[in-house]
């Protein structure tokens, strides 16, 4: 009787490790389909946040009326300053 009740435990051990697994490969599974949707939003609009700021950005004294980056008076300037 022992034999058999110790037979049946680890039977049950076995498949409670199985339903664990496929338990953990499921989340998993989850967590591959959430981070595949935050990185493509993230690869969708980090761009755009970034040019919003750039040219959202005043760039002219509002007092001379010129350039408040000596840079950008440059022929390349702008290219310069969004490259740094």
């Amino acid at each position: 009787m022992s034999d058999m009740c110790t037979h049946i435990m680890e039977t049950h051990e076995c498949e409670l490790d199985r339903q664990k697994d496929a338990r953990k490969e499921i989340n998993a599974d989850q967590l591959n389909r959430i981070l595949f949707v935050l990185t493509t939003g993230t690869f969708i609009f980090a761009p755009m946040q970034f040019l919003a700021g750039v040219f959202g950005m005043n760039f002219v004294d509002e007092e001379t009326g010129k350039a408040g980056i000596p840079e950008l008076l440059w022929k390349h300037g702008y290219s310069f300053v969004c490259c740094t």
